[in-house]
């Protein structure tokens, strides 16, 4: 293994997490938008918000188990694709068992990411600098979150409407490819 492209699927761990973040905020950062567009009360937004959980906890431990039968490669690529159709397909939902599925959904996409992230790291990274690497693939998540998913996704939906903020965040994560 060559030591300088490690580093590059380091960095690609990175930005997948950064995406995956950036795709995840964006609901509840246009939820006021939502919630009234498509007449959704607290109540069924809550449960909204609650129902990603539902799918990413149950696919972050297959995730984990599909990367040690058949690879990080094959498991983030298919995940990858999943998360982002769905995040994209949030731009054309038309009211609240639609936007349901639809997370849920989303939430089987996102899951693997962590368990398909460490193992991506133990396989490119010796020991000694595995801990760093799971912190560096982390901390694009972490800014996303707490740094750039609010500015970007509140802007664009400002200017262009929720729907839009959607439909860049599908588009920003729907070209690419992983090392694993």
């Amino acid at each position: 293994m060559k030591s300088g492209f490690r580093w590059t699927v380091g960095g690609l761990l990175f930005l997948a997490s950064l995406l995956n973040y950036l795709d995840r905020a964006a609901l509840p950062i246009v939820a006021p938008m939502v919630k009234d567009e498509l007449k959704i009360d607290a109540a069924q937004l809550g449960l909204i918000f609650s129902i990603f959980f539902v799918g990413y906890a149950i696919f972050n431990f297959v995730g984990g188990y599909l990367s040690d039968r058949v690879g990080p490669k094959r498991v983030y690529g298919v995940a990858m694709a999943v998360w982002s159709v769905f995040s994209g397909l949030t731009a054309i939902v038309t009211g609240f068992w639609q936007l349901m599925a639809f997370r849920i959904i989303f939430g089987l996409g996102e899951g693997p990411m962590g368990s398909v992230s460490n193992k991506t790291v133990r396989n490119w990274f010796p020991r000694q600098e595995a801990g760093f690497m799971v912190g560096v693939a982390t901390s694009g998540g972490n800014l996303a979150g707490a740094a750039i998913a609010g500015p970007v996704i509140g802007f664009i939906a400002v200017d262009f409407g929720w729907r839009a903020a959607f439909l860049v965040t599908w588009r920003s994560g729907s070209s690419g490819s992983f090392p694993g």
